[in-house]
Order: structure tokens, then sequence, then C-alpha cells
């Protein structure tokens, strides 16, 4: 049996998984691998870390962005005339909310 030709990472401790991984996935996570001199599991849970830190800042602007538009709401801003082509109370509430949800879905 040969040794591997680098260093291998610490054991992550945590649950185990065994799970089918798209083609596509593999491909990446080998490249991934190759490069860094690593196995394809841990690039794949390089991989999943990396996901799940762009997953909570998604989190965290939906959420600012619940807030400003709360926010927008409880200032009542429809008491002052709006000026000629400057967007109404509602369609500043509706682009708030559109930017929330369009930055979830990415």
């Amino acid at each position: 049996m040969t040794t591997p030709s680098h260093t291998r990472s610490a054991r992550t401790q945590g649950p185990r998984t065994t799970l089918r991984i798209p083609a596509n996935l593999a491909r990446l996570a080998d490249a991934i691998a190759k490069s860094e001199g690593a196995t394809r599991n841990e690039a794949l849970v390089h991989l999943a870390l990396l996901g799940a830190q762009q997953r909570s800042r998604l989190e965290a602007t939906a959420a600012l962005a619940k807030r400003r538009t709360e926010g927008i709401r409880q200032r009542r801003l429809s008491a002052i005339p709006a000026a000629e082509g400057f967007p109404s109370d509602e369609d500043l509430t509706k682009l708030i909310e559109f930017r929330g949800e369009y930055y979830l879905a990415r």
C-alpha cells in the first residue's frame, strides 16, 4: 500500500454520513482535491463550509432587508406627498422586498 503524497488534515469531529453527489460536483471536488493535495472528501467538506457561510450571509442580508422594509412602513412616509417622478412608499416597499427575495434565491 502506498502512502498519501500529502499530509492529511486532522479528522473532523461530528456525525458521519454517506451520500451520492452529482457528477459535476464530484468533478469540481476532484479538481480542488488535486490542486490542494487533499482528498475528495476534504474538498467536499471545504465546499460545504463555503456554502454554509454564503447561506448565512444571504439570511443576514434578507433579515436586514426585512428590518429596513419595516422601518419604512413605520415611518409612515406616505404622510409626506411624493415628489413628481419619485417612487411611492408602496413602490419602495415592493422594491426592498423584491431585492431581499432575489438575494435569498441566489
